[in-house]
């Protein structure tokens, strides 16, 4: 019955710890992948800033001119509606990119506290497994373990516990 409960929380926390490893790593692809369009979508935006202001300032210089209506000035004005439509465009689908990295960012936030809520439970289970096992535990003379050695042990085993969750955060 023990090495049963044992075998199923090693299995439990493998599978944990696989799940948790596929969904991080597929979050920083995304979120990489995000960040790229972020940038070529802010290198766009500049672009078209830079034309919007040459055109800006050619209108403000023939402002005083005498203005003369031909193909031209309709292609500069539409050039400057098209651009003021495609920098309104950009930034709609800048927020729109946000508003989904969001999203997917708290739907993989929640997913994380499920597994570490599911690590946790089949870690209290392995430390109730380990406790009854040291507490049918006898010493080479067939005296029972002195209850300061099991404190040592557990105080032991919570710091290993520790160590390796500050790796673990460490590493990713």
């Amino acid at each position: 019955m023990l090495k049963s409960v044992h075998s199923q929380s090693e299995d439990s926390s493998q599978i944990l710890e696989e799940n948790s490893k596929d969904i991080g790593r597929n979050y920083d692809q995304q979120f990489e992948e995000l960040e790229r369009n972020i940038t070529s979508l802010k290198l766009e935006n500049e672009e078209l800033q830079r034309r919007i202001a040459i055109i800006y300032e050619f209108k403000k210089n023939n402002t005083n001119e005498e203005k003369v209506y031909n193909k031209d000035t309709n292609i500069n004005e539409s050039t400057y509606t098209d651009s003021l439509t495609s920098a309104a465009n950009l930034y709609n689908e800048l927020n729109t990119h946000r508003k989904r990295l969001n999203a997917d960012l708290s739907k993989y936030e929640q997913s994380i506290n499920i597994q570490k809520e599911r690590k946790k439970e089949v870690y209290d289970i392995l430390m109730k497994y380990k406790q009854e096992l040291i507490a049918n535990a006898r010493t080479k003379q067939d005296k029972p373990i002195s209850e300061e050695q099991i404190r040592i042990w557990f105080e032991k085993e919570a710091q290993d516990e520790e160590d390796v969750t500050i790796i673990t955060i460490i590493n990713y």
